[in-house]
């Protein structure tokens, strides 16, 4: 499940990160948190997205 979940932020990751600098590092932050287990900053920084309809990041909401 923890490898699924990393898979998804880092496709995740790769597909938003051409919207901008800021959005890129924020999944970057993401994706490095959650690898290191930091699942409280996982989802700071990947509810937003969520709530602006971004269907990863509420996958990934799902699945955490």
């Amino acid at each position: 499940m923890k490898q699924t979940l990393r898979l998804a932020v880092l496709v995740m990751a790769m597909m938003l990160g051409s919207h901008g600098g800021a959005l890129a590092d924020d999944l970057d932050d993401a994706s490095a948190a959650y690898y290191w287990g930091d699942y409280a900053t996982v989802l700071k920084l990947i509810r937003p997205f969520a709530e602006q309809g971004d269907a990863g990041a509420q996958y990934n909401l799902g699945v955490m």
